[in-house]
């Protein structure tokens, strides 16, 4: 066989060895990422955001998705969203943005409504529950500082809250937290689904053991030096 022949062959092979390979090895990157991606910690940046402003603070700390349900296998309606958490020396910031098709817009605060449930620590018996409606009607635990802006959208609700301490420190490190979506219907009254982030649906009330330090609080990059003022009038305000 006439060398250059030879060489030609060679090299050929080698270029079928090479191209077989790629596919792998770009899938085993693909694969490292999204690992890497679904094991990260989740944190809060150091942060006083203006509630119902937009305020540009909100998109500089992490997305949490909110979507393990009670009830994954039921016909009706899901509710899904997404939260963001900031936090000061004095309270914890919350926006969530919430998908839900089948939305109840009257009055009723509770549980049994379309609404949000937020735990913060160990508590005495279960967390301490902070709950808000899609309305903005506040139930659940109250304290000097608590406030609220919601926002009914073509596809859910927005709400943004402002949860006091209380007799927790809040500084960097590990935060036992956990927000919930009461799922209605547009009756209202009729609660079927619940949906967390962290830990086990519809448990905190009991027990924070399944999202005990789920949060990682951490200073921001940079410093904001403005004057945080909370927005008091609009859809929801209290």
């Amino acid at each position: 066989m006439p060398k250059r022949f030879s060489r030609m062959l060679a090299f050929l092979c080698c270029l079928v060895m090479v191209a077989s390979l790629l596919p792998t090895s770009y899938a085993a990157a693909t694969d490292n990422i999204e690992n890497a991606e679904a094991n990260e910690t989740p944190t809060a940046i150091f942060g006083t955001p203006e509630l119902g402003s937009n305020d540009p603070l909100w998109s500089q700390t992490m997305e949490h998705h909110i979507n393990k349900s009670t009830v994954p296998t039921d016909p009706r309606p899901h509710a899904t969203g997404t939260a963001r958490i900031l936090w000061d020396h004095d309270y914890l910031y919350a926006r969530v943005v919430v998908q839900d098709s089948n939305l109840y817009q009257g009055a009723g605060g509770d549980h049994r409504y379309d609404s949000l449930e937020f735990y913060v620590g160990t508590g005495t018996s279960g967390s301490n529950q902070w709950r808000v409606s899609a309305t903005g009607v506040f139930s659940g635990q109250a304290a000097p500082g608590r406030a609220a802006w919601t926002q009914i959208t073509e596809t859910g609700y927005i709400v943004e809250m402002r949860i006091p301490k209380r007799n927790l420190i809040l500084q960097e490190g590990m935060l036992t937290f956990e927000v919930y979506i009461n799922n209605s219907t547009e009756k209202g009254g009729d609660r079927y689904e619940v949906v967390s982030s962290f830990g086990d649906p519809d448990a905190a009330y009991t027990s924070s053991v399944s999202f005990t330090d789920s949060l990682q609080l951490t200073l921001a990059n940079e410093v904001d030096n403005r004057l945080s003022i909370t927005a008091t009038a609009g859809p929801g305000a209290e």
